[in-house]
């Protein structure tokens, strides 16, 4: 996100809000590419996008609950980015050679996004979720197969 679409994105929300579909408790922020600057925390960032301030700041509306809502800031470090950069010029998918911080950060957000149930559904105690190997005959390469069951095993 770049801080300068926290208006559109607002606008956003306030009309999903007005058409009561906007649910809080499925919100989730990522600040992405975040860097420390004197006087701004993630939650002066976050307090920003809270609320919707029309153009002429005749009002305000409250979306979600700042202090509850659930995120994740990514940091930016220059060489993820241009290690990210060779790996898509390259066409190479790989986690290798990240900062164990970055990649923290990236298991931060799979468990935001996708938490680990313990319990299966009542209904289906014997579900399994897709995997690259059973889902389309496992057309990745063997360096993406490589990556994908390292990813998986973390």
């Amino acid at each position: 996100m770049d801080i300068l679409t926290i208006q559109p994105l607002t606008a956003f929300l306030k009309e999903l809000k007005m058409k009561n579909i906007l649910d809080e408790r499925k919100l989730k922020i990522v600040l992405n590419k975040s860097v420390k600057i004197r006087g701004i925390k993630d939650a002066t960032i976050i307090g920003g996008m809270a609320f919707y301030n029309d153009p002429a700041m005749s009002f305000m509306t409250e979306l979600f609950d700042r202090d509850r809502i659930k995120y994740v800031s990514i940091p930016f470090e220059e060489e993820t980015y241009i290690r990210y950069l060779e790996g898509i010029i390259e066409c190479e998918i790989s986690i290798k050679g990240y900062s164990k911080m970055f990649v923290q950060t990236l298991k931060e957000l799979g468990n935001m996004v996708y938490p680990i149930v313990t319990t299966a559904p009542r209904n289906n105690r014997n579900y399994q979720p897709p995997s690259a190997q059973t889902n389309g005959g496992g057309n990745f390469s063997s360096n993406m197969n490589q990556t994908l069951n390292r990813m998986k095993n973390y």
